[in-house]
């Protein structure tokens, strides 16, 4: 990653705040995606405990 931001600031010569934002960006946008994966699981989770099948399959 932080090859991939050395060539974007040898290429555009971006300033060092604007390689954090993009930095913080990156990560915070990681971090949400890792969230919305655990709650989708967990829902699933509470979903398949309640009604003893998986949402959307009828078997």
């Amino acid at each position: 990653m932080k090859k991939y931001l050395r060539v974007l600031y040898r290429l555009f010569n971006i300033s060092q705040v604007h390689i954090m934002e993009y930095r913080a960006d990156f990560l915070f946008t990681w971090f949400g995606d890792v969230i919305a994966a655990v709650f989708t699981v967990l829902l699933f989770n509470v979903i398949y405990a309640k009604t003893g099948n998986i949402a959307g399959s009828k078997i």
